[in-house]
Parts: C-alpha cells; structure tokens; sequence
C-alpha cells in the first residue's frame, strides 16, 4: 500500500486532542456459545481461553502451516458473547476457516458487518470527550481490549478500546443513527474527521503490519513481528507446531522492519545489500517533515536497525529501524 504524497493532517494530531475516524470497513464478526473462548484458543496464537467479559486481546489466526489468515481483536462483551473485529474485506474469510474446525463445539457465528457503524475516537482527551457527549451506563474503557456496553441517549452502543500503535482510540459500535448523533456531538465539541490516509501514515510510521501489504498467508506470524500475539507455552492449536520450530530454532528468515529514506518509496521496490537484493519494500507513505517512510520484510541477517540498504532503480538509501509498534507490547 503507498499513500499520497498530498498534504495531511500531521499525525500529532492524531495523538493529542480528539480525532474521529471511520472504521466501518472493519469485518464484524459476533459469536454467542459456551464454547467460543475455548475454540478461538484452538484457532489461533494468543491465550484466549482466560478472557473475562469486559477484556479482550489481539491475536493471530493462523493455517496448520502457521501462516497468517488474520490478525484480530477478540473482545468478550459483557452480554456473553464475543465480537471480532477482523481485517477489512476478511470476515467472510475468517468466518469460513472458524466453520471449518466446528464440529459438535456449541458456537454461532453472524456476520454483522454490515449491520450498523463503527468510528475510532482517536486521542489523548478521547475518553473525557465521551463523558461529555452523554455516554451514560457504563465505564469508559481505559485499558486495550477492554469493552464495554453503554447507553448513548435512548440507544446502547459497545465501547472497545483498540489502541493503535500506543495512541488512544476507543471504538463505538452502535446502530447508523446513534453513531451519526455521537459524532455530531463530538464535532461540535471541537473534534476533527482525519481520513484514511492519516491514519496509513501513521501505521506505517510504527511499524504496524496489515493485511494485504504484511500479512497474509504468505507471511507467518514471527516475520510480521506480531510474536507478543504468540503464547509459546498454551498448548496446542492449529498451526502451533510450525510457529514453535520457527521460534526455538531461530528458523525465521525474514523480519519486518521500518525503512526511511530521503527519495519516494513505493510497494515492490527491492532493497540491496552489497548489491543483493535482500528485501522488498511493502508500504510506504509520504513524512509531513520530508523523505518516505516504508514497511519492508528484510532478510533476517540484515535486519539490523541503523544498516542501510540501497532502493533498486531509485539511486536512494535508505535506512532501517525495528517497528516502534513493539515497544510497549505485553511480552
């Protein structure tokens, strides 16, 4: 993915004050049954089978070669059932590979993802604006992968914080109508609609992988970098004997690293070194103080941060940084 070189937003702007973004375009995945938590532990890398209702967690859904279906949140909501928020455009897919593996397990599974809207409150003061903007009936979630089911006027809505690469954002799940009024009132409180090409620039500048540019089933969970998602020691699960031999042989060949540079990056452009190539840049975007910023799956030998690495074709170097997204991660 590459994103436009037009002006934007500045991303401090995305962490401090209040910023509303559309996230509508997440897949919405719910599950009801008394054997939900213990089959998503079956289906992908994180502990799921310990989650409370209230808390949740990002985890991998993975193939029995341990390689990427998915990278979700898992949040357990206080009604009983679970939501999954998974990738754009991936619902379908992930509802299938949870099909596959149910046997006699009590799970339902729906897709709502095209039932009612889903907006990001992004920013430091996100959690006082709701307050203001009338969310009554329950706590403002202040920890990632917390929820929770609130009342906004005469109707409920679901609360979920998804932090992106450590700035605030809690996710309001309600009906078309009731997300139309929560974002009006928040507007008129002096928030600001940054688009997605905002929020891209920032991805890419933590180093957050996504379907589609990083992950995929050709990438598997430790190169994406996305190993606070792996719980080495649960036991098993689909893909899991793959993911350990990766892990405890230190067979993992590729990892994803930031690259910046002062020349335009695009997806695809080869990355040297001692005039090999050994990697590829996968996204990139424009930086409001100059240059490009890119994600790029380098050769594990030369994943080091500070080498730098020449852009095939371009006459640039650029230069390598581990993901800034992984400080900060639960271990």
């Amino acid at each position: 993915m590459i994103v436009s070189a037009h002006p934007l937003p500045p991303l401090a702007g995305l962490r401090t004050g209040v910023t509303l973004v559309d996230r509508s375009a997440w897949g919405r995945l719910r599950l009801s049954g008394t054997d939900v938590a213990d089959l998503l532990n079956r289906l992908s890398t994180n502990l799921v089978a310990a989650l409370a209702a209230g808390s949740g967690l990002a985890t991998v859904i993975v193939t029995n070669k341990g390689r990427i279906v998915d990278w979700v949140r898992l949040f357990a909501l206080a009604d009983g059932s679970h939501l999954l928020l998974t990738s754009p455009g991936q619902s379908a897919c992930v509802a299938a590979w949870i099909d596959l593996y149910l046997f006699t397990e009590e799970v339902t599974v729906v897709d709502e993802s095209a039932t009612g809207s889903l907006v990001g409150v992004f920013g430091r003061d996100a959690t006082e604006a709701l307050l203001a903007a009338c969310v009554a009936g329950g706590q403002i979630p202040t920890r990632p992968g917390d929820s929770t089911i609130v009342r906004i006027g005469d109707s409920s809505a679901v609360l979920m914080r998804a932090d992106l690469a450590g700035v605030p954002e809690i996710v309001v799940l309600a009906d078309d109508a009731t997300v139309t009024r929560l974002a009006g009132a928040l507007e008129a409180a002096g928030a600001a609609w940054v688009g997605v090409d905002a929020v891209e620039r920032l991805r890419i500048s933590c180093g957050v992988p996504a379907m589609g540019s990083e992950l995929g089933e050709q990438f598997n969970p430790l190169e994406a970098r996305l190993q606070a998602f792996v719980h080495f020691t649960k036991g098993c699960y689909v893909g899991q004997e793959v993911i350990a031999r990766l892990h405890n042989y230190d067979k993992v060949k590729r990892l994803l690293m930031v690259v910046c540079c002062n020349r335009e990056l695009h997806p695809g452009d080869a990355l040297l070194f001692d005039g090999q190539e050994v990697g590829q840049v996968t996204s990139a975007a424009s930086r409001p103080e100059g240059g490009w910023v890119g994600l790029a799956y380098i050769a594990t030998r030369c994943a080091s941060p500070g080498l730098e690495v020449g852009v095939a074709g371009r006459g640039a170097v650029a230069t390598m940084s581990d993901p800034p997204f992984l400080l900060g991660l639960p271990s």
